[in-house]
């Protein structure tokens, strides 16, 4: 009897687990699925949004105050004039002011910006002891004259528009900051 007993409790055991996890999975899945539509439905909407508010700004003159850009580098002697010129080549009407802030790079970033950039009065280059990204974003953004400031990593590189475009949203007073969306350059590998 006592077997018999246990094989029963045993059996029933396995089949509860059996429809517990079936019902775990069925719900898990359902739910899935519904919030998998919740999220296309508000994708929708906010495409909808993002196309009216861009025929919006398409519409209306072009926002174009004086922008200051800081460039924090530590390390970036490689790719440092590359980054700059991007900047010194944007389609943007307004005055641009690049500020390049070296964080104590063991390497030649601080020289080689400086020398290359040296006639150009858009760009100011300086260098303070190594202290963190951070800081060097700070210390460019204290030397900043302009109201809009725009930040970016030394090993950055912007399209053309993307000042103009960065800038745009700002026209509308309810807007403090705009956010870009970076994406990988060399897409050679999975990796990458």
């Amino acid at each position: 009897r006592r077997v018999l007993f246990r094989s029963i409790v045993a059996f029933a055991t396995v089949g509860l687990m059996d429809w517990g996890i079936y019902w775990v999975f069925l719900i898990a899945v359902v739910v899935g699925v519904l919030r998998l539509g919740f999220v296309l439905v508000l994708a929708v909407i906010q495409r909808r949004a993002a196309l009216r508010d861009h025929e919006r700004i398409a519409d209306a003159p072009l926002f174009t105050p004086p922008v200051t850009i800081v460039v924090p580098a530590y390390n970036e002697g490689m790719v440092i004039v590359r980054t700059i010129q991007s900047l010194l080549d944007q389609q943007y009407d307004g005055a641009l002011h690049v500020i390049v802030v070296d964080d104590g790079s063991p390497d030649d970033t601080y020289t080689i910006a400086r020398d290359t950039f040296i006639t150009d009065a858009r760009v100011e280059v300086h260098t303070q002891r190594n202290a963190g990204k951070a800081a060097a974003l700070n210390a460019g953004i204290a030397r900043a004259r302009t109201e809009v400031v725009v930040c970016l990593d030394a090993d950055t590189l912007f399209e053309p528009t993307t000042v103009r475009e960065l800038v745009q949203p700002l026209a509308d007073p309810t807007i403090g900051a705009v956010a870009g969306n970076a994406k990988v350059g060399n897409r050679i590998n999975m990796v990458t």
